[in-house]
């Protein structure tokens, strides 16, 4: 799925100003964290807003073979959206580390699934209000002790579960001005 940066959940349509508004408060309230830049985006952020349109490579100044593209997301079986090509499910982010317990927030999950009773490994909720739709998903796969990721220069890497939290967030933006060379 596409990395949108290390948001912890994104609205699936915004105007600008709130987009704006959004992006500065996220800088603000981020500040203290060891992976803390100027922003925050990955290279598919802002995919759902009035104005669809790429991200010219120029855009991501972190450089090519620093900024993750690409990650994997698990699918779930039933009415689980994530890990489709469907509006929101298509994205994941950086804000927990791979394969966590985190809650996801989507708008289909399989029995509104907040404990895990369903998906142990990887909980998940619809209550998220009204239309904006909200999405938050973490990068989770089948393999033992991480996933799979494809940065921007084409180059791909098997991330471990236990990579730091900075590592694994840095390495999500791309023009936040910092390079993650731990991994």
């Amino acid at each position: 799925m596409a990395n949108i940066g290390w948001p912890n959940e994104s609205p699936q349509i915004e105007a600008q100003s709130a987009y704006d508004t959004r992006q500065a408060n996220l800088v603000k309230n981020n500040a203290n964290d060891a992976a803390q830049s100027g922003d925050l985006r990955g290279p598919f952020d802002k995919v759902f807003s009035s104005q669809n349109k790429g991200l010219p490579l120029k855009e991501i100044t972190d450089g090519l073979s620093n900024t993750v593209m690409l990650g994997e997301v698990r699918q779930y079986p039933g009415e689980d959206g994530r890990g489709l090509l469907y509006l929101g499910s298509g994205l994941y982010n950086h804000f927990y580390t791979p394969n966590t317990a985190s809650l996801d927030k989507m708008e289909f999950c399989e029995g509104n699934d907040r404990t895990g009773t369903l998906q142990p490994s990887a909980p998940c909720t619809r209550d998220f209000g009204q239309p904006p739709r909200i999405t938050a998903q973490t990068a989770r796969s089948n393999h033992a002790g991480g996933v799979n990721l494809s940065f921007v220069d084409g180059r791909s890497t098997f991330v471990s579960d236990g990579v730091d939290v900075s590592v694994w967030r840095r390495i999500s933006t791309r023009a936040g001005g910092e390079v993650a060379s731990e991994l």
